[in-house]
């Protein structure tokens, strides 16, 4: 995703320049910025990239003409919790970059929420000051049914182990959201068959397994409404490190 991150920010770095360029002809003599009583509060921008999740592995694409909505908090302080009032002026769609540029945000905090076709929507926020631009960029999943599936296995003892092929039990399994999505972490131990099972939402998801003795091994997966997935491991024993390492 670098090159497109590139590719925003050379668009953005056009944008600065006529900007500049401007005030270069309308402001005579040396660029001072004035207080607040000589001249109103200028505005910042907003500006990343768009992309989507294609594997639990965390590859990811670029998503062009995604829809990037904000909204701006207007909360007093008198108020509970957060509230926010919608700017369309400030929306805009991601180019075939996945890139988006938003101009001309006055001073203040903002949530953007980004929308895609076929994708769960995304949820950041940002704190806008003036002359001051803010990058943000979106990871998005595609849209799973909401449900429960089933991560289930063996895990053995691997190659180099004395006790290699063998069951392992009391193994720790965990199944988590892989980065940057957010969610609950499920665990369990594996029984003395060396067993394990889980139910755990639907989406990708990441299943990492521990033991004493043994390295951390990771797998990644994409877990379907009532499906079963079939995750098994043989861990490796793990390497100490030479004296003197780190």
């Amino acid at each position: 995703m670098e090159d497109h991150s590139r590719s925003c920010l050379v668009k953005l770095e056009h944008w600065l320049v006529g900007l500049v360029g401007l005030a270069l002809v309308l402001l005579p003599g040396p660029i001072v910025r004035a207080d607040e009583e000589t001249q109103p509060g200028g505005t910042g921008l907003i500006a990343g990239v768009v992309s989507k999740m294609v594997s639990p592995s965390g590859a990811t694409e670029v998503v062009g003409g995604a829809s990037v909505s904000v909204e701006r908090e207007v909360s007093s302080e008198e108020d509970t919790e957060a509230k926010f009032e919608a700017v369309p002026s400030l929306s805009v769609k991601t180019d075939e970059n996945g890139c988006y540029v938003i101009k001309e945000v006055p001073q203040g905090q903002y949530r953007l929420t980004v929308t895609g076709e076929g994708l769960s929507p995304g949820t950041e926020w940002a704190s806008v000051e003036d002359w001051h631009s803010v990058a943000l960029d979106f990871v998005l999943e595609k849209k799973h049914k909401p449900g429960v599936g089933t991560v289930q296995g063996t895990i053995t003892a691997g190659e180099g182990s004395e006790t290699a092929g063998q069951p392992l039990a009391g193994a720790t399994v965990e199944v988590r959201r892989p980065y940057p999505f957010q969610g609950a972490t499920f665990s369990t131990l594996t029984d003395g068959d060396g067993r394990y099972s889980l139910n755990v939402p639907t989406g990708f998801q990441q299943v990492s397994v521990s033991g004493e003795g043994f390295a951390l091994d990771l797998r990644a997966v994409e877990v379907e409404e009532d499906t079963v997935i079939q995750v098994d491991f043989a861990l490796p024993i793990a390497t100490e490190e030479p004296e003197g390492a780190g």
